[in-house]
């Protein structure tokens, strides 16, 4: 009696074993569709592969100085129109830099010396968010301009002494 006892809950705890892996076999398999379907996403966490067209770190093999080329020359832009986009974008950003500064400086001259609400500090900070936005946009344009190639956001943000740069010429062959 003792033995068919045993037996019995041998038999149980086989059951059990081959129904709890079947559960996890069923588990893994449905796990790797989830994996094989989020695989493309992983892609974006890799660390050193090549940053897509289009992103803010893309460069072309050269650093832009073709693509900056071929722009020009389907513009047919002379070395006057050049320098005079150039003028504009760096006004541009002179301005939108000033205007930032200015409401940022608002802020706390409206709280010491008139009552600001809630909502007229809060709108001061997005135009001034706003500012700063179109300010980096006009200093990026005039720095492509100066450096003479299509370079991107991530190596403007990060170049070193951007004031004191080599302003090139357009060779015409």
């Amino acid at each position: 009696m003792n033995d068919d006892r045993k037996n019995e809950r041998f038999k149980r705890t086989k059951h059990y074993f081959e129904w709890r892996s079947n559960q996890y076999r069923d588990l893994a398999g449905a796990a790797r569709v989830g994996f094989d379907l989020i695989k493309v996403g992983l892609q974006a966490f890799r660390p050193l592969r090549m940053p897509p067209k289009g992103s803010y770190s893309y460069e072309d093999h050269d650093g832009g100085y073709e693509r900056f080329q071929q722009q020009v020359e389907a513009a047919r832009l002379n070395e006057e129109a050049i320098n005079l986009a150039f003028h504009k974008w760096d006004r541009e950003a002179r301005i939108f830099f000033t205007a930032t500064a200015a409401s940022l400086g608002l802020i706390p001259a409206l709280f010491l010396f008139a009552s600001i609400s809630g909502t007229a500090m809060l709108s001061l900070l997005l135009l001034m968010l706003t500012f700063a936005l179109l300010g980096t946009r006009a200093s990026f344009r005039a720095w492509q301009i100066s450096q003479r190639r299509m370079g991107s956001l991530r190596s403007f943000l990060f170049s070193h002494n951007r004031e004191s740069i080599e302003i090139r010429k357009i060779d015409h062959d």
